[in-house]
């Protein structure tokens, strides 16, 4: 039996809990010891807990800085987690350090978690990285930008990161670690386990990469039941009803001929009373998504990962409508609009036409057929043939040699 640790730092939301669940209830099934060091405890607890899976509270940020307006980077994105205030990065991988001399692992899964990874270096702990491609970025140097849709000059990134390797390496020093020549040094792990698609990952320019598809980990739901109306149509709306724009993509639904479920979790009851209608009733119960896609034409939602990519596993486009300040949301989003899988608003549009779009993917065939490709392509999937050939890496991960090459 091993003992294996899953880290989990920055990020917010249930995403990077319930994507972690399938893996590590799995490799507790077959024997292991696993511990969930997770940022959030409450809602880990809840969720890792019914498992029987052991919850402990990561080091958490307690630095309060200024966000810098441009995050163009992966050193920027550290910068804004307070890798540049005096010291803090210091006491944060000293007690990751504390953590691991209580637990011994054997293997560190990090899911967007830098400092466990700094922590881990010269250590004889196995590493893997896992995640979606946000949390993995590609080993270039300098690393790419992450909103490629700007173009700035190189030395931007160089001197970004060349701070983020002089802070890190400092720590390194003092803990007595190899320290990094490359700030992509510090994704150098024993596997980087992909948990996406190639067409979903937030970071398009990278080079030849294993894709293990990502972890379809949704709430298993009840089956939709459509409103009865005489429109042959069927939209799926997932939303946040803080969502600023929320109140104009409801406004625009029922003005489209079609039959609409909306899950609106926690929405004011005022809001529910006025757009509902014989077409368009609201759920305050999650759906089965695999169910809902089946039926469904189209799908509108914030770009999550694992909502998108259900929806395409099932050959049905999308609207996407990210939320103002979630990168990852617009990569996706970005990505989707490309390949023609459907559209998306962002909310610094300073038009954003709803009906227009819905519209627009509910007639032009070339959604549907683009959609219909991506099903086609992975049709193959299997999300428990996938999930024990991750687990299967793990170990054998696990079974090479202790010795640390960085």
């Amino acid at each position: 039996m091993a003992r294996i640790v899953f880290a989990w730092e920055f990020g917010a939301g249930l995403g990077h809990i319930l994507n972690e669940l399938p893996l590590a209830k799995k490799l507790q099934e077959r024997g292991h010891e696993v511990f969930c060091v997770m940022k959030n405890v409450i809602d880990a607890g809840k969720i890792l807990g019914q498992h029987e899976i052991k919850v402990l509270q990561a080091p958490v940020w307690q630095v309060k800085i200024k966000k810098r307006e441009n995050t163009f980077n992966y050193a920027e994105t550290l910068f804004n987690q307070g890798y540049l205030v005096d010291g803090a990065l210091s006491t944060m991988v000293k007690s990751w350090r504390n953590l691991y001399d209580f637990m011994r692992p054997d293997l560190l899964i990090a899911d967007h978690a830098p400092s466990a990874l700094i922590a881990a270096r010269g250590t004889a702990i196995r590493t893997a990285l896992f995640g979606t491609g946000f949390c993995a970025p590609p080993r270039q140097n300098p690393m790419p930008s992450i909103i490629p849709w700007s173009s700035l000059p190189l030395r931007l990134f160089e001197k970004s990161e060349k701070e983020a390797v002089r802070v890190i390496n400092q720590v390194l020093a003092e803990q007595g670690a190899p320290v990094l020549t490359s700030l992509a040094d510090l994704f150098a792990v024993d596997e980087n386990i992909l948990a996406t698609f190639e067409e979903l990952d937030h970071y398009q320019t990278r080079e030849a990469a294993k894709y293990w598809g990502p972890l379809m980990n949704l709430p298993e739901g009840e089956r939709p039941v459509w409103p009865v109306t005489a429109h042959n149509k069927k939209i799926f709306c997932y939303l946040k009803p803080t969502y600023p724009y929320v109140e104009d993509v409801l406004a625009s639904l029922q003005q489209i001929k079609a039959s609409v479920i909306i899950f609106l979790p926690h929405a004011a009851k005022e809001i529910k009373e006025k757009f509902h209608s014989a077409a368009l009733k609201f759920t305050d119960i999650p759906l089965n998504m695999a169910e809902t896609c089946k039926e469904c034409d189209m799908v509108i939602c914030h770009a999550g990962h694992g909502t998108v990519a259900v929806t395409l596993l099932h050959g049905k486009p999308l609207l996407l409508v990210p939320e103002h300040d979630q990168l990852e949301q617009i990569l996706i989003a970005r990505n989707i609009a490309v390949r023609k899988l459907g559209l998306c608003i962002f909310t610094r549009h300073k038009v954003r036409d709803y009906k227009g779009a819905i519209t627009r993917i509910l007639s032009e065939s070339a959604f549907s057929a683009e959609a219909g490709k991506f099903a086609r392509k992975y049709r193959d999937f299997n999300p428990e043939e996938q999930l024990n050939a991750i687990a299967d890496r793990c170990e054998e991960v696990m079974k090479q040699s202790s010795v640390r090459k960085s």
